[in-house]
């Protein structure tokens, strides 16, 4: 409705609580969320501030269609963004920039590699200029065929995900199944490349960039398609048996093996790939499965219903695999207040919600989906009541409740709470101390060994609360010491309580625990870690064809069991040798896993799972 010309509005509310937005041209949009039905506002709208881009090549050309983005974060999904804009003829582009807090601009084109930067202030003024320079990129090229055959199979498309901001581009190959993407990538990029074509197995592969052989700016890649297809076919139901709506599908490749461990992790990037949507009658069949390949299948209801999770085992090439039916439930609630000592609320207080099992998405339906951060992640601000709102939750599910940014105040833990068949938990009391101190700090340090010297690949984390046996619970912060056993620990709060822990990921010295309370700026910790009492494991193995040859040129990714680290910070890589030989060294004990990829795409790409102290023999096919 439109306000009358007193500036008054009236809007009919049931019981309950709603979402305000005031849009005035000229002026800045303005929204409030979960407000209670009977409230009243008094809202100050302040002038449009506005980003003028202009956006030009290396040759100091406008670039005219490059696409502006307003992003939370560098990593945030293009479906997030606050706003967008396209550069005109002269390559000149507005944003109109949203109040408060700061934000990051993305610019992308089909001809240039992308580009982010945090955006300038503009609070004294209304509009800041700022030129932005597009230059040319990685080029990856190559062609899809038939495993076998050599041939193009019909309507070949191929996928690339590239893990920043900007992340999806799909292209269609040609009758001969070649494809191009244009000089777009960074040099440092890591790319999920998925080839995929009607009646044909998809095939993935992770290319690193930066180690791959690029030759004049461009990497050719070789993608064989299976022309036996998997399917996999079942209905997604509620308790009384009937359809809850559209229902969303989203399929990702786990490795079979470690499947438990996997949906535990919880500050962990994680990619999907859409799928389908239910008819009806809520069933759905999806094609194009990896042969001998696990999957997560990811049943996401458009409203009204929490999301499930289903497992898809490892198939035979021709395989229909029925899932029954699956069952979904109403989600559930957490809703609370946040106030200072003194009763004041705390408005725009960020709460966020990360759950120990299930892994959420927004409701955001791009292609290719890449939560922000951290993949099971629900963020609520309060509103200027100090109210918030955490809703449809997955029934059964585990979340740890954090309040604060973690940036310009510290993130801290509230508490757990597992729902159950869609129950309502609250009122959360949460108080917010005022912050007369610098509240965040950091803490430096050096790990060693009892002479003094220095040890590199040292996993230091930072943890909440007391141990359990919940996997990752607590977790705030982790990274690997230096060449010089050095270590920098940010992002804590001046006023809590943790616990440091030293892990040896080459199993060479015992893990190390201590405590640190009220830490101050600039604190010193010295963590001296003793020899293990014995001797380290080498992870290392031979690959071989399915004639027992072996082959070398394989590239071979080590991730880290997560019940060993929880940071996404390390990923040893190496390539099989002339006689099929690889080594990681001492690696500590764990089952780890093994990303197998042939660049050249002789053999399909696989993930295993490794043990350090055994010889690991990896068949390719």
């Amino acid at each position: 409705m439109l306000s009358d010309a007193a500036g008054a509005f009236e809007l009919p509310a049931p019981e309950g609580h709603w979402a305000l937005e005031i849009d005035y041209a000229g002026l800045q949009r303005w929204r409030e969320e979960s407000l209670a039905s009977g409230s009243y506002r008094r809202v100050i709208l302040e002038r449009v501030r506005v980003l003028v881009l202009h956006v030009e090549n290396d040759e100091g050309m406008p670039v005219f269609d490059a696409r502006v983005l307003l992003l939370d974060n560098p990593y945030s999904p293009p479906g997030s963004a606050r706003a967008s804009a396209r550069s005109n003829a002269v390559g000149q582009a507005e944003l109109e920039l949203q109040p408060g807090g700061s934000w990051f601009a993305a610019v992308s084109h089909v001809s240039y590699r992308s580009v982010v930067f945090a955006t300038p202030a503009v609070q004294d003024v209304a509009w800041v200029e700022r030129t932005v320079t597009l230059s040319k990129g990685v080029r990856v090229f190559g062609r899809v065929t038939e495993r076998g055959s050599g041939r193009a199979p019909s309507g070949a498309e191929v996928l690339i995900d590239a893990w920043s901001s900007d992340a999806t581009r799909t292209i269609s190959c040609d009758a001969e199944g070649r494809f191009d993407t244009g000089p777009v990538f960074d040099a440092d990029t890591q790319l999920e490349v998925t080839a995929r074509a009607p009646g044909f197995g998809e095939v993935r592969s992770m290319v690193e960039l930066a180690s791959d052989a690029i030759e004049n700016g461009a990497l050719e890649l070789k993608l064989a398609l299976d022309s036996t297809e998997i399917r996999v076919r079942g209905r997604v139901v509620t308790a009384d048996g009937v359809a809850p709506g559209p229902v969303d599908l989203f399929l990702q490749p786990i490795a079979e093996c470690n499947y438990l461990e996997a949906i535990k992790l919880t500050p962990h990037a994680v990619r999907w790939r859409a799928q389908a949507t239910t008819d009806a009658r809520g069933a759905f069949e999806v094609g194009g499965l990896m042969a001998r390949q696990a999957y997560q299948l990811l049943v996401l209801p458009r409203e009204g219903w929490h999301n499930s999770l289903a497992r898809i085992p490892a198939l035979e090439p021709g395989s229909v695999h029925d899932l029954g039916e699956i069952q979904v439930a109403a989600g559930g609630t957490i809703f609370g207040f946040a106030r200072h000592p003194d009763g004041a609320p705390v408005p725009h207080l960020l709460l966020t919600g990360i759950a120990a099992i299930h892994v959420t998405l927004s409701q955001s339906k791009d292609p290719a989906f890449f939560p922000a951060y951290e993949a099971a992640r629900l963020d609520s601000y309060t509103n200027q009541e100090g109210r918030f709102e955490l809703d449809l939750l997955p029934d059964g599910a585990t979340y740890d409740l954090y309040w604060g940014e973690g940036k310009t105040d510290p993130k801290r833990h509230v508490g757990q709470f597992t729902l159950r068949g869609g129950e309502t938990i609250g009122p959360v009391e949460i108080v917010v101390p005022s912050l007369d101190a610098q509240d965040e700090v950091s803490v430096k340090g050096i790990v060693t060994d009892p002479s003094g010297m220095p040890i590199e690949w040292v996993l230091v984390e930072v943890w909440s609360g007391p141990e359990t046996d919940i996997v990752g619970e607590g977790y705030r912060v982790g990274q690997l010491t230096d060449a010089s056993g050095a270590f920098d620990l940010r992002g804590l709060s001046s006023f809590d309580e943790y616990r440091v822990t030293a892990t040896d990921l080459r199993g060479r010295f015992e893990k190390e625990t201590t405590t640190v309370a009220r830490p101050r700026e600039g604190d010193a910790l010295s963590l001296v870690l003793l020899p293990s009492p014995t001797s380290p494991l080498v992870l290392e193995g031979i690959v071989s064809d399915p004639d027992g040859r072996p082959v070398s040129g394989i590239d071979l990714t080590l991730q880290l069991s997560p019940l060993l680290a929880r940071c996404n910070c390390l990923a040893w890589n190496e390539k099989s040798n002339e006689s099929g030989g690889f080594s990681f060294g001492f690696v500590e004990d764990g089952v780890h896993q093994i990303a197998v990829v042939d660049r050249l795409g002789r053999y399909r790409p696989t993930i295993v799972t490794a043990r350090p102290g055994t010889y690991l023999s990896i068949r390719v096919e």
